[in-house]
């Protein structure tokens, strides 16, 4: 889901889909079948379900496209440092558990191809 956060009273709620997740520096590629009037640099909150857990986080948008049908694609840098400190504490610790499940199958598939 997204959250504009606009000097006007009403917030928009869409669903939203995360297909690319940067673990280095938070950006995420996001899509949505939605209307969305997002604009470049705005500031937007995120909430997300990580192992049953719902969290949100701040984040700015980088970029956007729309297609003909409305249906948006956007790009969004998390920022992590202006989130809750459970909900900072509680991304980290899923981003770690991830990598480290990637590392493992590496390591059981006999490690990378050079």
């Amino acid at each position: 889901m997204v959250f504009p956060q606009t000097n006007r009273c009403k917030s928009t709620r869409a669903p939203v889909f995360v297909r690319d997740l940067s673990p280095k520096n938070g950006g995420l590629t996001c899509e949505s079948p939605c209307q969305i009037p997002l604009e470049t640099n705005a500031k937007i909150i995120i909430r997300i379900s990580l192992d049953n857990r719902e969290i949100s986080l701040p984040a700015r948008v980088t970029w956007r496209r729309e297609d003909a049908t409305g249906a948006i694609e956007f790009g969004a840098d998390l920022e992590l440092e202006f989130a809750e400190e459970t909900a900072r504490r509680a991304y980290v610790d899923w981003i770690v558990a991830r990598i480290q499940v990637i590392l493992l199958e590496e390591y059981q598939d006999g490690g990378s191809e050079s």
